[in-house]
């Protein structure tokens, strides 16, 4: 059996990202106040673990890690790669964020689904991809973010089969 034979309920995937994000935002301000605008926000589930993340990145520390990617990839003799990244101007990895996995969650009835033989990671990306986009791009994460301490244009990205941060965008 697959996610598409037995019910899922991913509207409430859905509501747990949302709180999730609600509640980093929360500690965010309450724990750094004004000290250190968000710059880049990564909004991560893990497939196979059912595990989302909120992440946040300043802007220094962000293009200091660019940097680094940068130096690297023109110490390897990779150019290309590294004009890429220069161009970006943003770090595109969430690991490496100043404030990496700042909350996290488990969605434990993704889990048991999964443990049950009812999910694999291979039905329920997509359907996390779709879902994340949509948080993103809904009147309830630009509301939410309004609260948050930041840049005041922030670059937002979630994850997707492809890369942990993907489907970035400016929001302002």
């Amino acid at each position: 059996m697959t996610g598409s034979e037995v019910k899922i309920d991913w509207k409430l995937y859905e509501q747990q990202v949302l709180s999730l994000l609600e509640e980093a935002i929360e500690a965010y301000v309450s724990e750094h106040g004004e000290e250190a605008l968000v710059f880049q926000i990564s909004i991560w589930t893990d497939p196979q673990m059912f595990v989302s993340a909120v992440n946040f990145e300043t802007r220094d520390h962000g293009l200091q890690e660019n940097e680094k990617g940068i130096k690297y990839f023109e110490q390897h003799g990779r150019a290309a790669l590294a004009e890429q990244l220069r161009a970006q101007g943003y770090n595109d990895n969430p690991a490496d964020f100043l404030y990496p996995e700042f909350r996290t969650t488990e969605h434990t009835f993704l889990c048991d689904a999964g443990e049950a033989g009812h999910l694999t990671a291979d039905v329920a990306d997509p359907i996390i991809e779709a879902t994340l986009m949509s948080i993103v791009d809904s009147s309830e994460f630009k509301n939410l973010i309004k609260r948050l301490p930041r840049e005041p244009q922030i670059w937002v990205g979630i994850s997707s089969p492809v890369h942990w941060y993907d489907h970035v965008r400016r929001v302002s």
